[in-house]
């Protein structure tokens, strides 16, 4: 019976592990779903003129996800390193807590893009990005904020670099 239970956790812990791809959503308004205020000071804000023009990465994240917390030194590398070329980083906060909990963990990792706690539509799958069935989930969006990319689960560095680089080249 224990083995059973550590298999089963272990089974849990890794479904967030696996990087995979979801369906790309084929609907528009990408950018626009993003027009939430950022729970904490953030150097620019996720409105979409601040968006349009500029290769966006989109991170739903949740407090409690520790794939999610394991991913943000990537994704603050990333914003730091390629920010200047423009790159734009979004993280959307799934947690039904909302601004109580994502206010504090945006501080305390001192994120340096906004993260915005995650509207009604986000979180149940009626927005453009569709139903996020896994955490961490990325979406890559292009210049005019057309999807060119998705991840669930841990996604490598190199990975997500190279597809922001090509991104950021090819725009």
């Amino acid at each position: 019976m224990r083995r059973l239970a550590a298999l089963a956790a272990a089974l849990a812990l890794g479904a967030g592990c696996a990087s995979s791809r979801p369906e790309l959503p084929p609907r528009r308004g990408h950018l626009a779903a993003l027009q939430l205020p950022p729970v904490a000071e953030a150097p620019y804000a996720p409105a979409v003129g601040a968006l349009e023009g500029r290769v966006v990465l989109v991170a739903f994240v949740a407090t409690w996800c520790l794939p999610c917390i394991a991913q943000l030194p990537t994704l603050d590398s990333l914003q730091k390193e390629l920010g200047p070329q423009g790159l734009r980083t979004v993280a959307v906060g799934m947690d039904l807590d909302g601004e109580q909990v994502l206010a504090p963990f945006a501080e305390y990792y001192a994120l340096p893009y906004p993260l915005v706690v995650a509207s009604e539509p986000l979180r149940t799958g009626e927005s453009p990005y569709g139903r996020v069935t896994s955490l961490p989930t990325f979406f890559l969006l292009d210049r005019r904020g057309e999807p060119l990319g998705a991840w669930e689960g841990i996604a490598g560095q190199e990975q997500l670099e190279r597809a922001v680089r090509k991104a950021l080249k090819t725009q």
